[in-house]
């Protein structure tokens, strides 16, 4: 039974995320072989990019053009 988390930025529409959860499950399933969608789960969690460090930063910055030190 495959559970797939997805971390995002948050700000993703419901047209987004369905996407992501309709295309990810259907290749959960061929890379598994798999045929039920009912066994997969798929979880996203959005982010804010104040939560979101790369690089020594948040992501918030970094998109400021903050200098990296």
């Amino acid at each position: 039974m495959p559970i797939i988390l997805v971390y995002t930025f948050e700000g993703k529409t419901a047209q987004q995320k369905e996407d992501w959860i309709e295309g990810i499950t259907r290749v959960s399933l061929e890379v598994t072989g798999l045929t039920d969608p009912s066994i997969c789960t798929v979880i996203i969690n959005e982010v804010p990019k104040q939560n979101w460090g790369k690089s020594g930063l948040p992501v918030s910055e970094l998109e400021q053009g903050t200098p990296n030190s």
